[in-house]
């Protein structure tokens, strides 16, 4: 990797403070309800360093708008911008479960757009990585808006959002991915217009390899759709490891060394 990867990176980890506890990655309290705002949404909390517009649309399925709250340093940028993806097994959580993280990160000179996603398993694979495409395609369209700098775009999450932070940055972008999804009439990740590049990726507890988990462990049959010795390949396109090469964004890891959920081997590989 070239060094400027590795400098983007640092000032990335120095100004993303990691959490010491779980606990630091939750809001206060949950909103009461939340409701899409209008493209000319004006900001709904300000204070003397960041400006935060809540429940912006970013993206829509059916009836269903997709929202995300953006937090904007003072000044005039454009600040390298941060996705940053809650976590909670693909299946639970919400965009609230990162405001005092992302109100850290915004603090230290970023724009931050912390994002919900359509959940499992109502939604199966791919339907959440599908959403942090469109949000880091909003990113950038909407990048003069909210003072991005669209060469330095970096994804952070944790456990689930670890996940679709890794899967987001190595995913298979060729444009013939699609016609090799498979006999299971999976979508491949590697859709198309896929979004701009990601510059580094930050990821905590992140599970990266679903390829080597017994065939029958029913945990991630609600994300995935199935088993995996009914979905083997799904496993595989949704498996961040299966991607990665040596052109990868730089990324860094935090994960527990007593972690009995997420299996340490995967970051490590």
């Amino acid at each position: 990797m070239q060094n400027n990867g590795w400098q983007w990176i640092t000032w990335t980890l120095m100004s993303v403070t990691l959490v010491s506890t779980a606990g630091r990655l939750q809001a206060d309290e949950p909103p009461a309800a939340e409701k899409s705002a209008p493209a000319d949404a004006q900001p709904t909390d300000s204070r003397p360093a960041i400006t935060v517009f809540k429940n912006v649309k970013y993206a829509e399925h059916g009836e269903q708008a997709l929202l995300a709250d953006v937090y904007l340093p003072a000044g005039d940028g454009p600040f390298p911008g941060v996705l940053m993806i809650h976590g909670g097994a693909w299946m639970s959580g919400s965009k609230w479960h990162m405001t005092r993280h992302a109100r850290e990160t915004a603090e230290a000179g970023y724009t931050v757009v912390a994002i919900d996603y359509r959940l499992a398993p109502k939604h199966p694979f791919p339907a959440q990585i599908e959403d942090c495409r469109a949000a880091l395609r909003w990113m950038t369209d909407n990048a003069e808006r909210y003072k991005i700098d669209t060469r330095r775009l970096a994804a952070y999450g944790y456990s689930a959002g670890g996940h679709l932070a890794c899967l987001l940055g190595l995913e298979d972008v060729r444009p013939n991915a699609d016609a090799q999804a498979g006999a299971e009439g999976q979508a491949a990740v590697g859709a198309a217009n896929a979004p701009a590049r990601l510059s580094a990726i930050v990821a905590g507890g992140a599970p990266c390899d679903f390829r080597d988990l017994p065939p029958n462990n029913t945990a991630l049959a609600y994300f995935l759709g199935g088993s995996r010795a009914e979905k083997p390949k799904t496993y595989e396109q949704a498996s961040p490891a299966a991607y990665a090469t040596a052109d990868d964004p730089p990324t860094f890891f935090f994960h527990g060394g007593s972690d009995l959920l997420v299996p340490l081997h995967g970051p490590r590989q």
